[in-house]
């Protein structure tokens, strides 16, 4: 699953160049998604009390398409709220405040929200001063496309008519009645492959997943908000719509031969269902964060022998997982189906697991194999398997081989977990966020009005230039470059200049951010009789990974101004 927790600013924060506030009557939201949380209603279907298993192989089950993202903001609770937001193309968007950035368990996704939108769906201009509360609900489809085929005719992903879900008219369930239909074909997620592979070689696709929480604010929260101060407003829970299957290679090291047989060769899922539902069962009814108990079958029917899907495990090294230790394990992805028997037969049972485990080599370079077929209804007998008559998403089954002997049942366990959440989270390691507000040194100025943010210069002392000096801190992003400037904005072009460490003066200064020392601006008048007065805004930007730009808000988050105007009066 994935946790996001949505920012709200009101500047255009997030720019191409160091002007941070382009269009100040647009607020911008911002999120960032990474794997961390839990669910909060796990099954825990097994009984025996496991925790979560988190995922393997990052790359495939916890990563975000970011050209298969789509996601929708309304005004209002429950059914009835009003579409305010609607974006599919994220990834490629030419708005400087429109982006999606990051890698596989963590992308950060920054949106604007234009406030004639925003007072159309509230119905009354803005209000930045009113306590009354603003609920959003927000809605996310993340790998959702999939083409139409012969059985999955509404195909996944896409709307029919996009352009026709209206901002202010279109409600959440109306967006939601087209997704429920969605489904995706298996084959998006597999490769045709059928040799043995790496983990990394065998899928194509990803996981599919959906999303949805509400959230409230204030209107005067939300028009005060800036990109150093944000409003938070919680966390989306993705969920995944597949199940995942484990098979580890258990079998002891002293049961091996020098040759280190018998050992599983491959291992393929037979399924009996080839698509999947992308979105959970009653996903109207959905709570945010909650793991699922009812599955949302594509094609409700009894397994039988005219419907079975084969799926090749890949490989992964158990040396990724804890609780496996240094051993071989493979990894698979099956649709939600019940546990049942083929056309009404005790002795078969789907889906079910068929292992190749080869158990020596002769002289001759030959090698010979068992196969061994594990069916989840329970296997020879001795291993009935309790939890529950369905494939559940969002579940991880696993199974160990313990031991093989030629001729007699494999020694095996099987157990299921719930499967930790892949979580959009907002950890702001990619945002510009401000550990220490600017603080100027006792005196070094003549004034300094916190109700204005107006800091007044000395004058020249005997013809020598007297500093003022500040400090402020900047916490993340880690290794990024900060730029102060002084804008002039009234009077005497170049009035205002920065003193370097060698005590040159120059227009700009820059530093490192480390998260850990306190940077320090030393600001001086170029003129030491000066005939006008004359006023420059310092200004410090911070150089993003992705070529632009976000402005720091050193100053008070809690006062009208959002810059320090620097002043130096007329002589």
């Amino acid at each position: 699953m994935v946790i996001a927790l949505p920012i709200i600013t009101s500047c255009s924060a997030v720019t191409d160049h160091p002007d941070p506030c382009p269009a100040e009557n647009d607020i911008t939201l911002s999120f960032t998604m990474h794997t961390t949380a839990r669910m909060s209603d796990g099954s825990r279907a097994d009984g025996a009390g496991h925790e979560e298993v988190d995922s393997e192989y990052e790359e495939f089950e916890d990563a975000v398409n970011v050209n298969d993202f789509i996601f929708f903001i309304f005004v209002g609770e429950g059914d009835d709220a009003t579409l305010l937001v609607k974006n599919k193309d994220i990834a490629s968007s030419t708005d400087p405040t429109t982006m999606i950035t990051g890698a596989p368990g963590s992308y950060t996704i920054t949106t604007k929200i234009e406030k004639q939108h925003l007072e159309t769906v509230l119905g009354h201009p803005a209000r930045p001063t009113s306590d009354d509360e603003v609920k959003f609900r927000f809605l996310i489809f993340a790998n959702c496309y999939s083409p139409k085929d012969d059985e999955n005719t509404v195909g996944g992903g896409r709307f029919t008519n996009y352009d026709g879900l209206n901002i202010g008219v279109t409600t959440y369930k109306e967006v939601m009645d087209e997704a429920i239909q969605w489904g995706f074909n298996m084959d998006e997620i597999y490769n045709d492959n059928e040799g043995d592979s790496q983990v990394s070689g065998l899928y194509k696709g990803y996981i599919p997943m959906f999303g949805t929480n509400n959230f409230t604010t204030t209107e005067r929260a939300l028009y005060a908000s800036r990109p150093d101060d944000r409003i938070y407003l919680g966390e989306i829970d993705l969920l995944r719509a597949l199940a995942k299957i484990r098979v580890i290679d258990n079998i002891p090291d002293a049961d091996k031969d020098a040759d280190g047989y018998p050992k599983i060769n491959n291992v393929v899922i037979e399924s009996s269902q080839s698509h999947a539902r992308q979105l959970p069962y009653d996903a109207l009814s959905y709570i945010n964060g909650n793991q699922v108990h009812t599955p949302n079958i594509f094609s409700d029917i009894v397994p039988g022998t005219d419907n079975v899907y084969r799926y090749k495990l890949g490989v992964i090294e158990g040396k990724a997982i804890p609780e496996v230790g240094n051993k071989t394990v493979r990894i698979g992805y099956i649709p939600e189906q019940r546990i049942a028997h083929v056309n009404g037969n005790v002795n078969e049972g789907m889906p079910q697991f068929v292992i190749a485990v080869d158990t020596k080599r002769n002289s001759d370079g030959s090698v010979e194999q068992e196969v061994y077929r594990i069916p989840m209804t329970g296997y020879k007998d001795d291993y009935i398997f309790e939890f529950g008559n369905n494939i559940l998403r969002n579940h991880i089954y696993t199974l160990s081989v313990n031991r093989v002997k030629v001729g007699v049942p494999a020694d095996i366990t099987l157990s299921v977990v719930d499967w930790v959440q892949q979580s959009l989270t907002l950890d702001y390691t990619e945002n510009v966020n401000i550990s220490d507000r600017i603080s100027w040194q006792s005196g070094t100025y003549e004034n300094d009005n916190t109700e204005t943010g107006e800091l007044v210069l000395l004058p020249w002392h005997d013809n020598n230039v007297v500093e003022a000096i500040c400090t402020f801190g900047i916490s993340t992003p880690i290794g990024a470059t900060w730029t102060a400037s002084l804008p002039v904005i009234e009077g005497t072009p170049d009035a205002f200049k920065f003193v370097d460490e060698s005590g040159n003066l120059v227009s700009t200064i820059s530093g490192t951010v480390d998260g850990k020392t306190l940077s320090k601006l030393r600001i001086v008048s170029t003129d030491p009789s000066p005939r006008d007065t004359s006023k420059a805004r310092l200004v410090v930007t911070v150089s993003l990974a992705n070529g632009k730009y976000m402005e720091a808000r050193i100053c008070d988050a809690g006062k009208s101004y959002k810059n320090y105007t620097i002043v130096q009066n007329m002589q």
